[in-house]
C-alpha cells in the first residue's frame, strides 16, 4: 500500500533521498561536460568518450553505425572542430533571395519550373514540405541545378585519383581534371543562361601518367531527363567516340567511383525511381575539414591519407564538426549497379552532400564516400566553399580511390569554347595539367 502523503519522512529515508539526489547531481554534471575542440576521436578512446558531448550532442548520436566501424576497425581519427556557417558566394545568396519564391515543384511529374538561378528550394521550403518524396526531390534538385561548391565555371585539378588496397597499401596516382561550365543558373554572371536546354558541359579526364592520359569522358547534361551526350577518346586509334548516355552507371576513369558518384551525385534527379527525405539529424562531417585551403591542397598524399597502418586509406589531418543534415534516399533504376544510395545533405545550404552510402542489388552495403571542404577565394573576388578531399571506398573489395584536389579555380571566366570533346585529345597528349 502507498503511504499517505502527509506521513512524516523518517530520518533514515531522508538521508537516502539526499544521497540519491547528490548522485543525480553528479550524474547530470558529468553529462553536461563538453569535450574540448581539438579532441581526437579514435579507436583508442571511442568507448570512453562516446557518451560525452560536443556542442550539446553526444558523440555516439552524431555518428552513423558505419562511421563507428571506420573508427574502430579502419583507423579513422576525428579531430573535433566547432561548427561554423557554411560560406556561400554572395551572388549565389542574392540569386536565391531574388528567385526562389517563384519556383514551382509539380509532385505529379517531379518537374521544377520557373527557376532562374540560386537555390530553388531554401531550407524553409524543404522543412515546410509534408510529402517526404517531394522534399527529397527538392534537395536533389538544389544540387543538380545550383551546387554550393561549384561556381558558374570551375577547374579542378592538380592531384587526382589515388588508388589503394586495404592490406597492400598505396598503388598509384592518376592525375585528373574535373571541369565544368554551368549553362543555366549562372548566379555570378550578368546573363544567367547560356543554353536553356543544358545544365552543364563537363569533362573528367586523366592527365597523367601518359599511358592512361585521356581516359575519361566529356559530357553534356540536359535540363530535361534525356540521357547525356557523351564522348570518350580512344587512344589506341587516336579518335573520339560517342558513348551511350547511360555511362552514368559505369566506372569513372578506372576508379572505384561510378560516373554518378562525382561529388556524391551527378545524375539527373528523374533518372532515379524516387528520392525521399528520411529524416534530419546532426552528424560529424568534414564541412570545414581545414581552415587553410591552400595549405591542405599543397600536401602530399602521405600527409592526407593513412598509409602507415592496415587497413589503409582513411583521411588524416581533417577536422570534423557537428552539421545538421537531411538524410535522403535514392532508389535506383533496375539496371543500375546500386539498389539505393543514402546521402547526408548539408541542412544550412541544402545544395551539397557531406557523406554517402551505396548498396548493391542485394541490398548489401557496398561503398562509402565523404566530401571534405574549406572556405576558398573565387577568381572573381567572391568567397565561397571548395572541395579538398573525397575518399570513396569499396568495402566489398577492400579497395579505395582517394580523390585529392590540388587546386580549384571557381568563376575563372571559362567559355563554351573551352568545353568541347577535343579537350580529351589534349589530355591524351600530355598537354593538360
Amino acid at each position: 500500500m502507498y503511504r499517505n502523503n502527509s506521513e512524516r519522512t523518517r530520518p533514515g529515508m531522508l538521508r537516502q533521498i539526499v544521497a540519491i539526489a547528490a548522485l543525480g547531481s553528479l550524474s547530470l554534471g558529468a553529462q553536461a561536460a563538453e569535450l574540448e575542440e581539438g579532441t581526437v576521436i579514435s579507436a583508442a578512446n571511442y568507448e570512453a568518450v562516446k557518451g560525452e558531448t560536443f556542442e550539446g550532442k553526444t558523440i555516439e548520436s552524431m555518428l552513423t553505425p558505419f562511421l563507428v566501424k571506420l573508427i574502430k576497425e579502419n583507423h579513422l581519427e576525428m579531430p573535433l572542430r566547432h561548427s561554423s556557417p557554411w560560406v556561400q558566394a554572395e551572388k549565389l545568396v542574392a540569386a536565391t533571395e531574388k528567385y526562389s519564391g517563384q519556383v514551382k515543384y509539380d509532385p505529379a511529374t517531379r518537374q521544377v519550373t520557373d527557376w532562374v538561378a540560386g537555390l530553388p528550394f531554401p531550407p524553409a521550403v524543404i522543412d515546410a514540405q509534408t510529402d517526404p518524396k517531394a522534399a527529397g526531390d527538392m534537395i536533389v534538385y538544389n544540387w543538380f541545378l545550383s551546387p554550393a561548391v561549384i561556381g558558374d565555371d570551375v577547374k579542378v585539378g592538380g592531384a587526382g585519383f589515388n588508388f589503394f588496397d586495404f592490406q597492400n597499401g598505396y598503388e598509384r596516382n592518376q592525375g585528373a581534371r574535373n571541369d565544368q561550365i554551368r549553362m543555366i543558373g549562372r548566379a555570378s554572371s550578368a546573363e544567367h543562361t547560356i543554353d536553356p536546354e543544358v545544365v552543364k558541359r563537363q569533362f573528367i579526364v586523366v592527365t597523367h601518367p601518359y599511358d592512361v592520359a585521356g581516359a575519361g569522358s566529356f559530357s553534356i547534361k540536359y535540363r530535361d531527363e534525356r540521357v547525356d551526350d557523351v564522348w570518350a577518346y580512344v587512344k589506341s586509334v587516336r579518335r573520339l567516340r560517342r558513348l551511350s548516355g547511360n555511362n552514368w552507371m559505369d566506372p569513372l576513369a578506372g576508379s572505384d567511383l561510378l560516373n554518378d558518384d562525382n561529388y556524391l551525385l551527378d545524375g539527373h534527379p528523374l533518372w532515379y525511381k524516387s528520392w525521399e527525405l528520411k529524416g534530419k539529424t546532426t552528424i560529424l562531417a568534414m564541412a570545414h575539414g581545414t581552415d587553410d585551403y591552400a595549405a591542405r591542397t599543397a600536401l602530399s598524399i602521405e600527409e592526407r591519407m593513412n598509409l602507415e597502418k592496415t587497413p589503409y586509406g582513411m583521411p588524416i589531418g581533417l577536422n570534423w564538426e557537428p552539421r545538421e543534415a537531411y538524410i535522403v534516399e535514392g532508389i535506383m533504376p533496375d539496371e543500375h549497379p546500386y539498389s539505393r544510395k543514402v546521402l547526408w545533405a548539408e541542412a544550412e545550404v541544402p545544395a551539397v552532400f557531406l557523406m554517402g552510402e551505396m548498396y548493391d542489388r542485394k541490398g548489401q552495403f557496398w561503398k562509402w564516400a565523404a566530401l571534405a571542404g574549406a572556405t576558398c577565394d573565387y577568381a572573381d573576388g567572391q568567397t565561397g566553399s571548395c572541395p579538398t578531399d573525397y575518399p570513396v571506398i569499396d568495402f566489398q573489395k577492400g579497395h579505395g580511390s582517394f580523390v585529392t584536389v590540388g587546386y580549384s579555380v571557381q568563376n575563372g571566366g571559362a567559355t563554351v569554347a573551352d568545353f568541347q570533346p577535343a579537350v580529351l585529345k589534349k589530355a591524351a597528349s600530355g598537354k593538360m595539367k
